[in-house]
């Protein structure tokens, strides 16, 4: 899936292996921050800080994409936000530009499965983010799939971190 982005000069590869290796570092919120300043929909994995309570991490994964994305306001915005149209892509697909009616349940979902994941502190949460990324964004892409990867290494490392906790508890 990565190699078809390559051709294009797509960022997802580097995206992708960013936050597969950097996610749970020390540095991994600002790899998120960077993620999110090239394509916002990766910020959705600010999801599994929030299920942890980790609110600096998120609030630095923000505030640097947040940051890197001033100089946009300097010029048209639209021209940064659209969507639909010919894609030359793998898989290229808007869901908006073949029906709004089908998106907008998808996005919904996505957005109620994540928000309820949050609130009950799942560690599914990564990987319900990961998957949430490429059903979500409005044009389907199929190297966005890959968003999976550094959703299920964060869920193994949760829940083996939940299952060293519960050991610890008991000695």
């Amino acid at each position: 899936l990565l190699v078809s982005a390559l051709p294009p000069a797509n960022a997802t590869p580097l995206i992708v292996g960013a936050l597969v290796v950097g996610l749970r570092t020390r540095i991994g919120p600002v790899l998120l921050g960077l993620a999110g300043s090239l394509k916002v929909f990766p910020l959705l994995f600010v999801l599994g800080y929030l299920a942890e309570r980790r609110w600096l991490h998120a609030a630095v994964a923000i505030g640097v994409a947040a940051i890197l994305w001033v100089h946009v306001l300097a010029f048209d915005v639209g021209l940064f936000a659209q969507i639909g149209g010919p894609s030359f892509y793998v898989g290229g697909v808007s869901l908006i530009g073949v029906s709004i009616l089908l998106w907008l349940p998808v996005a919904i979902a996505c957005l109620l499965a994540t928000g309820i994941l949050v609130v009950r502190r799942s560690p599914w949460i990564w990987l319900v983010a990961g998957a949430a990324i490429p059903l979500a964004v409005p044009r389907v892409w199929l190297p966005d799939a890959a968003y999976l990867l550094p959703g299920a290494v964060m869920l193994m490392r949760a829940i083996d971190d939940r299952r060293r906790q519960r050991v610890g508890n008991q000695r």
